[in-house]
Formats: C-alpha cells, structure tokens, sequence
C-alpha cells in the first residue's frame, strides 16, 4: 500500500469538491450534487488495492471517479452540463460512466446497482467492485444478490459506506438487523470497518483481496461532511480523515502543489 497516494488521492477528492461547492454558489452549477467529502479515504484505499476491476457505484461517487484515475476536467464537465463531461453533460453528479477506467453509471434506482454488479460479475468473470450505501442495504434485492454470488463464488467485493444515515433518518429507526450478519448468513466474508484510522481500513480491504475471501462484504462506517444532496452542513462531523494522516512522515507541500496541477483548468 503506497501511504502517499492515498494521501494525494484523498487530498484530490477534497480539493475537487470545493470547487464543487464553490461553483454552486456562484452558479456555475445549477443541477443536484452528491458530495464525497469526509469519505474519501474509502475510495482512495480501495483503487490502489483493486487495480483494473470494474466498478458499479452508487448516486455518490466522485470520489470512486477521481480515485481510480478519472479525469477532474471530464468530470466537472459533466457537472456544468457539457457536451466534454463523462455523459456529455447528460447524466450530472449521480450517474458518472466512463468505460476508460471500467466505472459503470449508476441506473438511478436506490441500491439496483447490486443486482446489475452482481451479475456482470457473473457474466464477465472479471473482478467486480460494488458500491452502496446504508439506505440502499435495505432494498430486497441485496440479500439474493449475496446469495447468487456464493453460489457461483464471484469476485465481487460488495463496499457498504454506513454513515448510518438514510438522508436523515438513523438505522436505529430503520432496522434491528446487522448488515455484516446478514452477509455472512449468505455464506460471504463480511467485516466492519471504519475510516477514521486508515491502516485498519487497509488492513480490512487487503485481508479480502490478498486472501482472495471473494465475494465478500465491508461495512464502511464512514463520516460525510455535507448533506445527503447539496452543499450544505447541518452539524460539524464527527471525525476528519485527515487526522490520520497529519503524523505521517510525508512531503505534504509538494502533494498538494501535484493535486493543485491535476486540478488546473477544472
């Protein structure tokens, strides 16, 4: 795991989302917008451990975009509705596809993009990632998605990022089942995860790839600064990824100097 790309890959995400925010506000971008900022680090982790796979993400993914290499410039184009963007400015912040880093559009149906990973997965034989949210855990068609993977043993590796959230509402008033004891109820190795600490983040997502425990689940527990949609805050969060990172032994000016160039022109 190389510390210093995870790093500029979280800072990358960061900066991009405030020209996001900036953007709307001076009315550049007029369309709904799905934040990362404040789980970066999931992403970052993940696109340098499954190098090559295929990608299925959720309504929120900039983060997922950016880190496995797609370009800022596209991806803003896309924001602003032009012709340059990932869909040709047609499809905005919750539908980014981009065959040139083997990312998928997500459909716009909460959690659907279970399924469909699933049986790409299925189809393809190919490594598979794919990404939901807590919300999404509740749609009747994960658990059968889980079943069907271990029945055929995909390579899929399902990510829950849990900030215990469905927009406003808590999983306390949503459920009184576990989504990592449901998972392993279908045979699949599950695991929570936080992304406070990065290494134990890393050590969570090596544990599956390495030990090839495929298909498998992470439940994320993750900590999103702005709202469900737009660019609001309503409360502080209650952790900062970059807290993990501020002891690390890393030349932090010149990343930020190589993040602000990827950014240039964005």
């Amino acid at each position: 795991m190389n510390v210093e790309n995870v790093y500029k890959k979280v800072l990358l995400v960061n900066k991009f989302e405030d020209k996001v925010i900036q953007y709307v506000k001076e009315g550049k971008i007029t369309i709904p917008v799905y934040l990362s900022k404040g789980q970066e680090a999931v992403a970052a982790v993940i696109s340098e451990l499954c190098v090559g796979w295929d990608i299925f993400a959720q309504h929120r993914s900039h983060d997922l975009y950016l880190c496995f290499g797609g370009d800022p410039k596209k991806l803003m184009d896309e924001l602003m509705g032009l012709p340059t963007g990932t869909s040709g400015g047609r499809a905005g912040s919750n539908c980014i596809h981009d065959l040139d880093i083997n990312m998928w559009g997500h459909h716009g149906l909460i959690g659907e993009n279970v399924p469909i990973a699933t049986g790409y997965a299925f189809g393809s034989g190919k490594p598979t990632l794919c990404v939901f949210g807590d919300g999404a855990a509740e749609e009747d068609y994960i658990g059968p998605s889980f079943g069907f993977a271990k029945t055929h043993e995909l390579s899929i590796l399902y990510v829950c990022l849990d900030n215990n959230l469905s927009v406003l509402t808590p999983k306390e008033q949503r459920r009184t089942w576990d989504l990592v004891d449901m998972a392993e109820g279908y045979g699949l190795w599950a695991d929570h995860s936080y992304d406070l600490d990065f290494y134990t983040l890393c050590k969570s997502v090596n544990d599956i790839i390495n030990c090839e425990n495929l298909p498998a689940l992470l439940n994320v527990e993750v900590c999103r600064k702005h709202w469900h949609v737009g660019t609001g805050i309503d409360d502080e969060p209650e952790w900062d990824t970059f807290e993990s990172f501020k002891d690390l032994d890393l030349d932090f000016n010149r990343i930020e100097n190589e993040v602000n160039e990827l950014l240039q022109g964005v």
